[in-house]
């Protein structure tokens, strides 16, 4: 079993970088809405000190989380299968899996980002999974093969491409004004894109290929970037990178309970070996670039940076 250690040292940088909207309360209103970001500059034992120490028994990035794509629509009378599938693999896989369902055209939870996403993977049905950017997962249409398809390539991430990436945010939700505030640590340099999306669980209401009422889960509402990602530029190895990003239209019907925030970072192959080929999945080149890192937070709370 692994354990978990909260220093009190990244605590302390954790609630230094987040405060602003962890209980924020009235300093919330004060602000104002420009969107404000800022690059903090470590050296390299500040950086094995406070975020990434890798001389103490290869402690690492908690992270290294795939994240599921899940094509998907009310209409669909397959989805329920494959999304019964990825849930089961989240839990085989202890949490260690993040996913995100994305409605297409017709559906009665229209997510309007999804055709440009579904462009960029060549998604030609639903439903489809996306693993990591990297990998294809069809309609088998068995929980149990779709499930262990969907773990061979999140594993293989995992062992394959180890995390260059941690996230650390926070968010307040007043009336209908959402606030995150967002911390990226980056071992090394390189161009990255971070995409935030706003999500929604406990969704209940119809579902083709399913009698009587379904619960929704881990639905896209909202991008909070561009759906396809913002670019962060890291010019140098160790670096933090903060940022608050601020919507003024989440809807009143969407439950604040039930509210998520997801944010995954991708990172370019560069020179890395191209993994592809891993049991029942089917890979494709889906653009230069890959999920790192991912992590989900519940609108409200804070996510503080964890290593292990």
């Amino acid at each position: 079993m692994k354990t978990i250690y909260r220093a009190a040292a990244l605590a302390a940088i954790a609630i230094a970088s987040l405060v602003a909207c962890g209980n924020a309360g009235a300093k919330n209103d004060e602000k104002t809405d420009e969107t404000k970001k800022a690059v903090v500059e470590l050296n390299t034992e500040q950086f094995n000190a406070k975020v990434y120490d890798m001389n103490k028994e290869g402690l690492k990035f908690l992270g290294n989380k795939p994240a599921i794509v899940d094509f998907t629509a009310t209409w669909c009378g397959y989805c329920p299968i494959m999304g019964s599938a990825f849930d089961s693999a989240k839990s085989q896989m202890s949490g260690a899996l993040e996913l995100v369902s994305l409605h297409g055209d017709g559906s009665d939870l229209l997510f309007k980002e999804t055709n440009t996403l579904a462009k960029r993977f060549n998604v030609d049905g639903f439903p489809t999974g996306i693993i990591d950017g990297r990998a294809s997962i069809p309609n088998y249409q068995v929980k149990e093969v779709t499930a262990k398809a969907a773990m061979d390539v999140a594993k293989e991430t995992q062992e394959a491409y180890p995390a260059k990436s941690a996230i650390a945010c926070s968010s307040s939700l007043y009336g209908s004004s959402l606030s995150v505030d967002l911390s990226l640590y980056f071992k090394e340099a390189d161009t990255y894109r971070v995409t935030i999306l706003l999500l929604e669980d406990g969704i209940k209401g119809s579902q083709n290929g399913v009698s009587g009422t379904y619960t929704h889960n881990d639905v896209a509402r909202k991008a909070l970037t561009s759906i396809n990602g913002e670019e962060v530029v890291i010019a140098d190895d160790y670096q933090k990178w903060n940022k608050t990003y601020k919507v003024d239209d989440v809807y009143s019907n969407w439950k604040s309970d039930n509210l998520k925030i997801l944010v995954y970072v991708e990172k370019p192959y560069g020179d890395q070996t191209v993994v592809k080929g891993v049991g029942e999945a089917e890979y494709g080149r889906y653009g230069d670039t890959y999920i790192d890192n991912c992590r989900v937070v519940k609108v409200g709370e804070t996510a503080a940076l964890e290593l292990r």
